[in-house]
Order: C-alpha cells, then sequence, then structure tokens
C-alpha cells in the first residue's frame, strides 16, 4: 500500500500511474490475442462472432468498472483520513456491489443474450457461435468483474502493482489456454471464451488468496461482519454515475462505427486499425487521471487540502509532456503505424488523416482527463457523466455528422477533438466555480475555504 499524503507529489503520482500503465498495455494485448488466434485458427466466421459479441461484453463491463470507481474513492478518503474501520466496511461494500452485480448481469445475459443479438442484426450463419460465445462470457462474469473489483480496491489504498502481477498471470495464462484449446482442440469460438473464462477466474481466485494472507485489512468474514449499509449507499452513488458514463463511452462508440460503416470497407479497415493505435495513445491520460483521482481522495481524507492542487498541477505537466511526445509520433510515423495492420495503400491515407487530426487533440484530452480525475476523486462523480454526455453526444456526434457533408471522411475525424475541447472547456469552469468543495465523503473546514 502506498501513502499518497507524503512525499514529492509528482513522483508519487508518477510511480502510481507506471504499474497501471503496464497493465492496461497486457489488458490490451489480452483483446488482441483471442483476435489474432480465432482469426488465424478458426476462420473469419469465428473472427465475426467474437468481435460482434465483443460491444455487448463491453458494455456491461462498462457499467460493473464504473461502480468499482466509487468503492476505490470512497476506501481512498477513509484511508487517507486513516480510519481502518471505515475501510474495511468499505471493502466489504465493494464485495456485495461485486456479488449482487455478478449475479443480475450473468441471470440477465443468459436469459437475453440470443434475442440480444437478434437486435444488433447478427447474422444468422455465426448466430449459434455468437450465442456461445456470449453465454460462456455471461457464466464467467465473477472472474472479469471480480479482478475489476479488487484492483480497484487496491488503488483505493496506494497500491497499483499487485493488481498488474495478476493481470499478467491472467494475459500469459489466457495465451496458453487458446493455443490449446483453439489450435489444438479445435474448440474454436467456444475454445476462446473458456480460456478467457479460466484466466479470468485463476487471476481473480489469485488475488482473493493473495491479499487474504498478505494483508490484514481484507481479513474479515464477509458472511458473519454487519453490513454498512452508509458506506454501500455511498458506494453506489459514487459508483453509478461513472457507470454511465462508461456505458455511454461505449454507445458513443458504437455509434461512431456506425457512421463510418456508411463510407464503405476501405473506410472501415483505416477506422479499425487507427483507433487500435488511438486506444493505446490514451492509456497514459486514462491511468494518469486514475492516479490523480486516488492521490486526491487519499489528501482530501488526509485534511491536506493544499497537496491536491499541486497534484493537478504536475499531473497536468506530466501528461502533456507525454501527449506532445505521442502527438509528434503520430504526425511523423502514422504511416508506418498504420501499415502494421495493412499494405492498402487508399486504407492507410484515410488511417493517417485519423492519426494528424485525432492526435492533433491529445493535449486537449489529456488536460481534460486530468481535471476531471481530480474532480472524480473529490466524490464529484456526477459530473464527469455529464461532460461526457455532453461532449460526446451534443457536441462530437452532431459536429461529425455535420462535418462529413462539408469535408467528406476527415468530417468524422475532426468531431473527435472538438468534442474534447468542449468537455475540457466544462471541466474548467467547474473546477474554477468550487463547486467540488462541496459534499465531500470526509468534511474538513480547509476544504471549504481553501483557494480555487
Amino acid at each position: 500500500m502506498k501513502d499518497l499524503t507524503r512525499g514529492k507529489e509528482w513522483k508519487g503520482i508518477l510511480e502510481f500511474t507506471i504499474p497501471m500503465f503496464v497493465g492496461s498495455l497486457f489488458q490490451q494485448l489480452y483483446n488482441v490475442v483471442d483476435s489474432v488466434v480465432v482469426g488465424k485458427f478458426a476462420g473469419k466466421e469465428a473472427l465475426a462472432a467474437v468481435g460482434g459479441s465483443f460491444p455487448i461484453i463491453l458494455l456491461i463491463s462498462s457499467l460493473m468498472m464504473g461502480v468499482t470507481m466509487g468503492t476505490s474513492i470512497l476506501i481512498a478518503q477513509y484511508y487517507g483520513a486513516k480510519d481502518r474501520e471505515n475501510v474495511k466496511k468499505s471493502i466489504q461494500s465493494g464485495y456485495i456491489i461485486l456479488i449482487a452485480g455478478t449475479i443480475l448481469m450473468s441471470s440477465i445475459g443468459l436469459i437475453f443474450s440470443k434475442d440480444i443479438l437478434i437486435a444488433m442484426k447478427v447474422p444468422s450463419e455465426i448466430m449459434k457461435d455468437s450465442v456461445n460465445y456470449l453465454n460462456i462470457m455471461f457464466l464467467g462474469l465473477i472472474g472479469s468483474f471480480g479482478y475489476n473489483t479488487v484492483s480497484g480496491m487496491l488503488r483505493g489504498l496506494g497500491d497499483s502493482k499487485t493488481s498488474v502481477y495478476f493481470l499478467i498471470l491472467s494475459t500469459l495464462l489466457n495465451v496458453v489456454l487458446d493455443i490449446l484449446f483453439v489450435v489444438y482442440f479445435k474448440m474454436g469460438v467456444v475454445g476462446v471464451a473458456w480460456a478467457t473464462l479460466i484466466a479470468q477466474f485463476v487471476s481473480f481466485v489469485s488475488s482473493l488468496i493473495y491479499l487474504y494472507s498478505h494483508n490484514e485489512i481484507f481479513r474479515f468474514n464477509l458472511l458473519k461482519t454487519p453490513i454498512s449499509r452508509e458506506n454501500l449507499i455511498i458506494s453506489l452513488k459514487l459508483g453509478l454515475p461513472t457507470g454511465v458514463q462508461q456505458i455511454c463511452l461505449s454507445l458513443g462508440i458504437m455509434a461512431m462505427q456506425s457512421m463510418v460503416n456508411g463510407f464503405g470497407s476501405n473506410t472501415m479497415a483505416a477506422f479499425a486499425a487507427a483507433s487500435k493505435l488511438d486506444t493505446f495513445a490514451t492509456l497514459p491520460m486514462n491511468n494518469f487521471s486514475l492516479a490523480l483521482s486516488t492521490f486526491v481522495a487519499q489528501n482530501i481524507g488526509a485534511n491536506k487540502m493544499n497537496r491536491i492542487k499541486k497534484g493537478l498541477i504536475t499531473t497536468l505537466i506530466m501528461v502533456n509532456v507525454t501527449c506532445i511526445s505521442i502527438t509528434i509520433v503520430m504526425w511523423l510515423f502514422g504511416k508506418e503505424l498504420v501499415s502494421i495492420f495493412t499494405n492498402d495503400q487508399e486504407v492507410i491515407t484515410y488511417g493517417i488523416d485519423y492519426l494528424k487530426i485525432v492526435g492533433s487533440g491529445y493535449m486537449i484530452l489529456g488536460s481534460m482527463f486530468s481535471i476531471v480525475g481530480f474532480i472524480r476523486g473529490t466524490g464529484h462523480t456526477l459530473f464527469p457523466t455529464f461532460v461526457t454526455l455532453t461532449s460526446l453526444w451534443v457536441i462530437r456526434i452532431p459536429t461529425a455528422v455535420v462535418m462529413t457533408k462539408m469535408v467528406g471522411i476527415n468530417g468524422l475525424w475532426i468531431g473527435i477533438p472538438i468534442g474534447w475541447l468542449f468537455g475540457l472547456l466544462l471541466a474548467v469552469i467547474y473546477y474554477y466555480s468550487g463547486k467540488w468543495k462541496e459534499g465531500t465523503i470526509i468534511k474538513t473546514d480547509k476544504l471549504q475555504h481553501s483557494a480555487v
């Protein structure tokens, strides 16, 4: 566990960010390996079944990951306040949300998986594979949800390293099982699903055993410990808005994909390649945001309000230096990067345009992520959801629709940084309004009178 209420702000945030970034890279590798193995050894129909089912899993996972953020913030503030009793109660609340959420989501998924796929207009030739894949994934949601819950709890305690070790274990096991089930046992889509389920479950159980045996704060009997209704309600109040935010992002991606599809297969291929590169490029910004949320939450709990503004400033500096570096890479090596995915020159040209236009807005996105992460760390999780809804659905998508009529396909890409810019403006206005000082979990006199 790491106490982020002491030491140099920049050093603490950076050291906390790096392990999460490594974990994010392995998480992306997880998804890439599944697609490569099933595409190479089970055929394009199997690849389509996995790819077509992924948005459904992403939507559900996004909701639970958001709710987990609520538990993480609650734990961080109590940990900063050195209130071990409430830290334990918050961990217990996290487990209760995990169990209830898993039962609910798994039941809904298993009952309505085929209906969902029909509503998404999945072709009949891949329907059977898609249903089988989804049902197995729904059956094993406890592994995925469980890992994210434990990871969020550890972040709140200042530990961003331990969960990464178990993620690496899960990723490597998934690779081995993918090859075993798909290449050698010829299980196709079902093999990929079982490989993912087993790997995630092993990771979750291993992390629970390790934490129970190595950390006293996780050592309690969930069935015999009285439930803290107050902590449970606060966790949900903090987490549900973030869950809704993640769902809105996922729906926005699906909406963007629909618009891209209207421009033909070359544009679709360019978007598929460039958006994967874009995902890797934005990982550092997202991880800095998560680190800052924990930093702010702990320091609010410790009543060290002078540190949270310094934390924001140092994070903004580190994020923008990172964004400038990534933007330069996108501009100088865009052709080489897109060429990793395709040899088609038209696709490469479209992909380069995407990277140049979207990459030019990375400083805007990084700054927005940082300020939103700061606000989320104070316990105000509803505002980041408002920022996402407004910048995505009110600005980005309508702008993209209008701009495509004016400049063609590049109009889709132009809408993305414009949406980010509007989101940044909202975040800056909210920060300087001082609204984030109100209604925090841990009450302090310094917070109410601190300068913005």
